[in-house]
């Protein structure tokens, strides 16, 4: 019979939080130098395209405005939850969490402008791509994180 789970207290929970924030921006790091080489490898390798790296520096911008703008959440929602350590509730964590969120998609609306209007020669679809590859990524970091 397998032993019950250990009730945490909720400074405990909140310190776990923190954990899966900070193992999250590690994982996102390294998937988006990953992401970043195979990219590479691909516009170099297979499609010949060595001149420009269309491929490689469309998808290169998009997943890094993605980790770009998850790791301000992740920043924000981390410091908010070592400020509410002491706290009894948790709408200040929430209100960090939904202030995080906010600042997320500003830099990614802001970013995206950016991208589309200053990098002259680029692949839109493969932007975005990059882009919604990270964001999935980073679903199922969190997913696996939280089980």
């Amino acid at each position: 019979m397998p032993s019950p789970s250990p009730v945490l207290r909720r400074s405990e929970r909140r310190q776990q939080r923190i954990g899966h924030l900070k193992k999250q921006f590690r994982w996102q790091t390294w998937v988006l130098l990953g992401l970043i080489v195979m990219a590479a490898l691909l516009d170099y390798v297979a499609l010949g395209m060595a001149e420009q790296a269309l491929l490689s520096k469309s998808m290169a911008l998009g997943a890094s405005l993605s980790w770009l703008s998850q790791t301000l959440f992740t920043v924000i929602a981390s410091s908010t939850a070592k400020r509410t350590l002491s706290q009894t509730t948790n709408k200040s964590m929430v209100r960090g969490m939904y202030v995080g969120q906010g600042v997320k998609w500003i830099v990614t609306l802001i970013g995206f402008a950016i991208i589309f209007s200053l990098v002259a020669p680029i692949l839109t679809w493969a932007t975005l791509l990059g882009y919604a590859v990270m964001q999935l990524i980073t679903l199922v970091i969190m997913a696996y994180l939280n089980k």
